[in-house]
């Protein structure tokens, strides 16, 4: 009720009042009129009494009404302040979150950027070098053979298509094949080209290795290393297949390691190594990779070193282009696997170390069963996860 109604009603009462009080001042001469006149006016005033009551009643209505409704829009306004709190603390999160998605990406391109000018750089050098340009030992170029061996270095094959005639051997096809597993003779084509060019027969000399590494005497040869050859006619790889897939150049690395023995390294490496058709500094980093990405653990380290094996099997590739292919093995290009070069692939008892070794060579090899064929492996701080 508002004002203008109270005011009604005030002036309402009054009125009614007035008039009852004149009316009371009137004389009559009749006794029962004049009783029921002042009757009746006792129930206007009862009446108007009533009414009084009930325009208190509606107005104390009112004004609890009015106050609920402060409060409602008390409380509506306290929720509008807090959606807009909640409002401001959501973008001031995406905003976070932009900021964190833009620096990790502005550091994710900045570290491909630099592993490419590395791999660019690494490349142009490699092309100097295979180009007959001045090339340093400690770059991986395998050494030319000595003792008076005639093989073309820096370019000096003619060119036009012609051949150069070859030289007279000065070295039984034994002793060739010996320097052959040690490595001096280089991988795949740059091999049959060198033999060839000096005078040998690539074909034979490539049988002599293997039988070298099979252990089976040839003739005139005295025997072989006492190794065993990789299972399903394993050779030498040829084709250059030495250097990593996709055109990528591996980080130079010393022509052969100086083992350490740091868990005890077979005799084996280099007959290993000319079966895989890579260099034993090669080997090296291939063995010292799958150790940093196993850990100290001989099982943990025949799954990844079988996880290395499929993928030779399904590219076709050799042990050290897998593992220096771009992006697949962070142990190598972060160069964490330089903690474990020279033979250091376990670390506790030599026997054990020893075993490992030779498990690593086996699976490499084919002659020791992979632990799976699985293609991927992840890991999550405590093991790896091997899939296709």
């Amino acid at each position: 009720m508002n004002e203008e109604q109270v005011t009604f009603f005030d002036t309402a009462e009054a009125s009614a009042e007035k008039k009852a009080k004149t009316f009371s001042d009137t004389s009559y001469d009749d006794s029962t009129a004049s009783t029921g006149a002042f009757g009746k006016l006792d129930e206007i005033k009862t009446k108007v009494a009533e009414i009084t009551s009930n325009v208190g009643d509606l107005t104390q209505g009112y004004k609890d009404l009015e106050g609920m409704y402060n409060e409602f829009t008390g409380f509506n306004e306290l929720m509008d302040a807090n959606i807009y709190r909640f409002e401001t603390a959501i973008n001031n999160i995406e905003l976070k979150y932009n900021d964190l998605k833009t620096a990790i990406e502005d550091r994710v391109n900045a570290q491909v950027k630099a592993d490419q000018e590395l791999m660019q750089d690494m490349e142009t050098n490699t092309n100097q070098m295979a180009n007959g340009e001045e090339g340093d030992p400690a770059s991986g170029e395998t050494p030319a053979p000595t003792g008076g061996d005639t093989t073309p270095t820096g370019g000096e094959t003619p060119t036009g298509g012609e051949n150069p005639t070859p030289t007279e051997p000065t070295k039984s096809p034994s002793d060739i094949a010996d320097e052959v597993i040690q490595g001096k003779w280089g991988t795949g084509e740059e091999r049959k080209k060198a033999l060839t060019d000096a005078g040998y027969n690539a074909d034979e000399i490539q049988k002599l290795v293997n039988d070298k590494i099979k252990g089976t005497p040839s003739p005139g040869t005295g025997g072989g290393s006492g190794s065993t050859t990789p299972t399903g006619g394993d050779t030498t790889p040829t084709g250059g297949t030495t250097a990593p897939t996709g055109g990528e150049t591996p980080a130079p690395e010393p022509t052969s390691p100086t083992f350490q023995g740091g868990g005890g390294v077979s005799a084996s490496d280099e007959a290993t190594a000319a079966a895989l058709g890579i260099t034993p500094a090669q080997l090296d980093i291939v063995k010292a990779t799958i150790r940093h990405e196993a850990g100290n653990d001989p099982k943990a380290m025949a799954d990844v070193a079988s996880c290395v094996k499929t993928r030779m099997n399904t590219k076709g590739a050799d042990a050290y282009s897998i593992i220096t292919a771009s992006g697949q093995f962070a142990s190598y290009y972060n160069g964490y696997y330089r903690d474990y070069t020279n033979g250091n692939y376990y670390q506790g008892d030599p026997a054990t170390g020893q075993s490992v070794d030779e498990m690593l060579n086996g699976i490499l090899l084919g002659t020791t069963p992979t632990t799976h064929n699985h293609y991927y492996f992840y890991g999550d701080g405590k093991k790896n996860h091997f899939y296709d």
